[in-house]
C-alpha cells in the first residue's frame, strides 16, 4: 500500500467498524442515552473518522486501493 492509499483505507476500515459496532448496539438494544459512553457513541465516532478520511482522499487513490484501473 502506498502512502496515497492510506486515507481511503482508513475511511473504509472506520466505516466498516462503525457498521459493525452500530449493528451490535442495535442487536443488544443498547440505550443511546446515558451518563457513560455507549456503543452508539463508538459507532458515531468511527463513522465521523471514516467520513473525514473519505473527504480528504482523492478519487484516483480510492480506485488504486480497490484495484480499479482508471484511464488518465
Amino acid at each position: 500500500m502506498t502512502p496515497h492509499e492510506f486515507m481511503p483505507a482508513i475511511a473504509a476500515i472506520c466505516t466498516a467498524i462503525a457498521a459493525g459496532v452500530g449493528t451490535t448496539a442495535w442487536l443488544v438494544h443498547a440505550t443511546p442515552h446515558g451518563a457513560r459512553v455507549t456503543l452508539w457513541d463508538y459507532a458515531g465516532a468511527c463513522a465521523l473518522i471514516g467520513i473525514a478520511a473519505g473527504t480528504f482522499s482523492q478519487p484516483l487513490h480510492v480506485a488504486q486501493l480497490f484495484g480499479v484501473a482508471i484511464a488518465p
